[in-house]
């Protein structure tokens, strides 16, 4: 199974390493913005992954056409300190990323799974799911999602 993680951040590297060490996904794909993983930090969790006996495929891409044959797409926060915005605040700052998000898995993964896990969780899991047209069930808003994923 191929999951895809849209985001940047610790949050996103965390969630990444769970999934690897999980040992129940074939390949986790980090889909990142212009400025992407530095590349020492996808290292070391590659190494830190390995030295756990994990054999997760980790890779990383600033193309949205890596999302292709994903199962599951889990999309994160950009910005790991959410908690001190209101909900209005981070609506306007994540539903932007959460409709460029659901273009690119409208494209490349449309048969997905999608984790919306960004605030405020169920109005952007409802913009993903309307701008998608899914079908019911294939989106799942995730409530706090950063501290549940």
């Amino acid at each position: 199974m191929k999951v895809s993680i849209l985001g940047r951040g610790n949050s996103t590297l965390s969630v990444a390493s769970a999934l690897c060490q999980a040992d129940v996904v074939a390949e986790v794909m980090l889909v990142e913005d212009k400025s992407g993983t530095p590349c020492d930090v996808l290292r070391d969790l590659r190494t830190s992954i390995a030295m756990a006996g994990c054999d997760t495929k980790l890779l990383s891409s600033q193309a949205t056409s890596a999302l292709s044959d994903s199962e599951i797409i889990i999309l994160l926060p950009f910005s790991s300190n959410t908690s001190l915005r209101s909900t209005q605040a981070q609506q306007r700052l994540n539903a932007p990323l959460a409709r460029r998000f659901a273009q690119g898995i409208k494209q490349y993964a449309p048969t997905a799974r999608v984790v919306v896990a960004m605030p405020p969780a169920a109005s952007l899991a409802f913009l993903v799911y309307r701008e998608l047209k899914a079908d019911p069930g294939q989106v799942i808003g995730l409530s706090g999602g950063i501290a549940n994923a």
